[in-house]
């Protein structure tokens, strides 16, 4: 646990959020990825998933002390300038996962909490994963002792966790700083180099990382979840993309999506702070949907702009997340 999230969690064990609270005049928006209720064997890979028991706390306590909203009526009351009075939260999920259909939906359901969950279109219409899960599943493979990256023009010994370490940042930044024709290359060099029976062992050690089918994304819609795009393949919309990329990504994505759900109003962008969008994709964002959210720790300012509009992304320590959610994002 790095030292920050020790410093918040020692906060949240002595109440101090409580006194923040008042602070709060605009509403918060929180993101989580998977909801898993079997054990996280590997946290390593399994990097986006947390422990159901842990997220149905966190939900309990801010049901009983907030007040969740639809994405729709934070944009109806956003846009239309009317008050918040602080206490509002709008829960989302970004990637898509199974698990988010299969786990997250019916407790949510019981609760009658409005949620709406970010998927990448085409790693679901092909049955794909997200990129960062194909760099972890490999480089974290006790089997897998070296691998060769020609599009890096890197090869790399993974022959101790320090070496496997220092793979996986390497490879976690190129998949997230190239172009998206790029990543495409990266991981068919991963792909490549790994026997057909091992990707078959991790698919199935790693079902957490499933994404959902088109049936599952109509069936969670059909349970009260929004559905917005969180691009065709995870892709990342920096200056390194070229122009028309970032174009498919925000139109074909939307396409897609409203192919089988019907509606699409709303974009996530991957990974996305500041420094991982660029400003010809914040421009774009607004051209195909009525709002786009980032990726930055931070509350919704009143007048912020409407394709980056502030999300919190959520730990898995209880008291870190009340300190998180109440002081850390004043």
């Amino acid at each position: 646990m790095s030292y920050k999230k020790e410093i918040a969690k020692y906060a949240g064990m002595l109440n101090i959020p409580c006194f923040f609270e008042l602070l709060h005049k605009t509403p918060r928006i929180i993101f989580y990825h998977g909801i898993e209720k079997k054990t996280i064997s590997d946290k390593r890979v399994q990097a986006n998933q947390m422990d159901f028991c842990v997220f149905e706390k966190q939900i309990e306590y801010l049901n009983k002390h907030f007040h969740f909203i639809s994405i729709d009526e934070f944009y109806e009351r956003f846009s239309s300038r009317k008050p918040f009075t602080g206490k509002e939260v709008v829960l989302t999920f970004d990637d898509g996962y199974k698990n988010n259909y299969t786990v997250a939906a019916p407790f949510l359901k019981s609760l009658d909490i409005p949620f709406t969950v970010f998927i990448s279109a085409e790693n679901i219409d092909k049955g794909t994963r997200v990129p960062t899960y194909y760099v972890r599943s490999a480089i974290f493979n006790p089997q897998i002792k070296r691998i060769d990256i020609p599009s890096l023009k890197q090869e790399f010994s993974l022959s101790n966790e320090t070496e496997r370490l220092y793979a996986n940042d390497i490879l976690i930044r190129a998949v997230k700083t190239k172009s998206n024709e790029f990543v495409h290359c990266l991981l068919q060099d991963i792909n490549s180099q790994i026997s057909n029976d091992v990707k078959a062992e991790m698919t199935e050690k790693f079902k957490s990382e499933d994404l959902m089918s088109w049936d599952d994304v109509v069936n969670i819609s059909i349970m009260g979840a929004t559905i917005g795009s969180h691009c065709l393949d995870h892709a990342i919309l920096h200056g390194n993309q070229k122009n028309e990329e970032i174009v498919r990504q925000l139109k074909e994505s939307k396409a897609l999506i409203e192919k089988h759900v019907g509606k699409c109003d709303y974009f996530a962008f991957p990974n996305g702070d500041r420094t991982s969008v660029c400003e010809f994709a914040l421009q774009q964002t607004l051209k195909y949907y009525k709002m786009g959210f980032a990726v930055n720790g931070k509350r919704v300012r009143h007048r912020e702009n409407t394709s980056f509009i502030s999300r919190i992304g959520i730990c898995d320590d209880f008291y870190a997340f009340r300190t998180q959610f109440s002081i850390l994002s004043v």
